[in-house]
């Protein structure tokens, strides 16, 4: 067998379990390996003297051979049923010892300390507490025994060997404190520097997290603005058509709960692929910008104005009944024709036509009063343009 070998057969085993029983299992594995030092140290010191009855060096052998069993069972994981056969097999064994000096005054009996401390280890204050009073009553019985009688004569020569033994015991039993204390510190300073580590890993997380909600506003303000360009016309920044689709559906449903009227209105720039054809598209976009600015400023706030298509415009007016619009087109109308586009030292202008069709006047669903509101805007197209025309109710 190698010296790795040797040294990993008496170093603690590694099981799965919380830190505290991993304490318990390298804390109960130095006790058992101490316990075998001892008892090895306790043989060698009966052969030195050779008054030493052969029931001791069979007790001494019992020892090594309950330790190696329990050290066994502690290595395949069972550290439970090692603490439970050490406390038990150990104390069995000390009593024995007692016995076969004869007296309760012997060096045996301390070992009982070492029964006490490992059950202080292994069961907290339940195992010191039983213990104790196990140790207690098993000493009071030997000294009935003893006074009695009934156990054998006892041999009150003391010699170095009782000086060396007792040494060995108030070593062991130091160091089983010093190991257990040993231990606690350690398990302390882990715990202190886990917690450090747990908080810090904690900060970074807030931090991530903290990252994680600004990023999800950004993404959220990005598909926001994405859903609004989606919804905009890029050129004049209007509503287009789909948009404005949905919102005369939503207020029509608001009107007929609130019982109040709706308009619609469509304006069609006059004449405005002649100004493409003669002045250029860039002109004609201006036109466009400059009409749909002039729309946004005189819009109310529950209004809503689109690019219909090409130079056609769509207003819906929640609310307006079809003289309130009337009155809305004819001022946008006036507005329009006031409007001026500079192109090579010439103002440019241009007029509109309007069509108006009113919910529930001209019709129930939104599809029908835009088509209305398209023939009266073709009737003002063809009365002479840049006029305001109300669906008639004639084809």
């Amino acid at each position: 067998m190698k010296k790795g070998d040797v040294l990993r057969w008496f170093s603690p085993p590694v099981v799965e379990g919380d830190e505290e029983n991993r304490h318990r299992i390298v804390l109960m594995n130095g006790m058992i390996n101490a316990s075998l030092v001892f008892v090895l140290l306790v043989f060698l010191g009966n052969l030195t003297n050779p008054s030493t009855p052969l029931r001791n060096y069979l007790i001494d052998l019992s020892l090594c051979a309950v330790f190696l069993v329990i050290r066994i069972i502690l290595n395949r994981g069972w550290y439970k049923a090692a603490g439970i056969a050490a406390s038990v097999l150990g104390f069995i064994i000390i009593l024995l010892s007692i016995v076969s000096d004869g007296t309760v005054r012997s060096t045996a009996t301390f070992l009982l300390l070492l029964v006490i401390s490992l059950s202080g280890i292994l069961y907290k204050i339940t195992g010191i507490v039983v213990s104790t009073i196990a140790s207690s009553l098993a000493v009071l019985a030997l000294i009935y025994a003893e006074n009695l009688g009934m156990l054998p004569q006892p041999d009150y020569s003391v010699s170095l060997l009782h000086w060396f033994l007792l040494t060995i015991t108030f070593a062991l039993v130091g160091g089983v404190v010093f190991f257990s204390d040993h231990i606690t510190q350690r398990a302390f300073r882990l715990s202190k520097s886990e917690l450090k580590e747990r908080q810090r890993a904690e900060s970074d997380l807030r931090i991530v997290n903290e990252e994680l909600k600004n990023r999800v506003v950004e993404v959220e303000k990005l598909q926001e603005q994405l859903r609004e360009q989606a919804l905009r016309d890029p050129l004049t920044d209007l509503y287009n058509r789909r948009y404005i689709t949905d919102v005369l559906c939503r207020d029509l449903s608001r009107v007929r709960r609130e019982n109040c009227p709706l308009s619609v209105i469509i304006g069609d720039i006059d004449h405005f692929k002649a100004i493409n054809d003669t002045y250029g598209h860039q002109v004609g976009d201006l036109f466009l910008v400059g009409v749909a600015q002039l729309f946004k400023r005189n819009i109310r706030g529950s209004d809503s104005v689109c690019r219909y298509g090409g130079e056609e415009f769509l207003f819906v007016l929640p609310g307006a009944s079809i003289d309130a619009a009337l009155r809305r087109a004819e001022e946008i109308r006036v507005q329009v024709s006031r409007l001026a586009v500079k192109h090579d030292d010439e103002a440019l202008g241009v007029t509109m036509s309007f069509g108006i069709a009113a919910f529930p006047v001209h019709g129930g669903e939104g599809e029908e009063i835009i088509s209305k509101a398209d023939l009266a805007l073709y009737d003002a197209k063809r009365l002479g343009r840049n006029q305001v025309s109300i669906w008639s109710g004639t084809p």
